[in-house]
């Protein structure tokens, strides 16, 4: 017979049900490794995805940079031509027109850009995250300056500094974010 615990007390387990444990924690074991597995794909084929639609949006953009400025370029003439031949009323009509026209262009034409940054930075985020997972995370911040030799665990634990699970956990862009962080691992719960 074996022991375990349960619920905070010690009870006999039979000898057969400890071998079914023992099984299911195996099989728990290999279904997370394919967990693990399964997260690499998933990132990699968003990288994939959001690289691909991230550098198709900024050749588009690109593409539209010279009908945007060829469209300019037509609008003046146009406007120029319609306010000579026929009259100023038909020629500034036209402008006004025009222009509205175009600055619906242009917010259209800054909303790709914007799209494409965005795609690049979520491609860049899985990149990064796929990195994590093959225990390459040194371009996260370490945190050395939160290092406190007076803490109880901090220095020994590598709680901060390089390879220290405060790289492998920071995922924050602001110092306020990386103090929380700091705060976070250097203190206990309070529940």
């Amino acid at each position: 017979m074996a022991f375990w615990l349960c619920g905070g007390m010690v009870a006999k387990m039979p000898q057969g049900e400890n071998t079914i444990m023992l099984a299911q924690i195996k099989t728990k074991l290999k279904s997370i490794q394919v967990d693990i597995k399964n997260i690499q794909n998933i990132y990699q084929e968003r990288f994939l995805r959001f690289d691909e639609l991230a550098q198709q949006l900024q050749q588009r953009y690109n593409r539209l940079s010279i009908v945007r400025l060829l469209s300019f370029i037509v609008g003046i003439f146009l406007t120029i031509f319609l306010f000579n031949q026929f009259s100023p009323w038909v020629g500034l009509g036209f402008l006004a027109l025009f222009l509205v026209g175009f600055i619906k262009f242009v917010f259209w034409h800054r909303d790709l850009l914007k799209q494409s940054t965005h795609h690049k930075y979520l491609a860049l985020i899985n990149q990064q995250e796929l990195e994590v997972l093959n225990h390459q995370f040194t371009h996260y911040k370490a945190g050395e300056q939160f290092v406190d030799v007076h803490h109880p665990y901090s220095l020994d634990l590598d709680v901060f500094g390089a390879h220290s699970l405060f790289q492998y956990l920071n995922r924050t862009s602001t110092s306020i974010g990386q103090e929380a962080l700091a705060n976070y691992l250097s203190h206990p719960v309070s529940l």
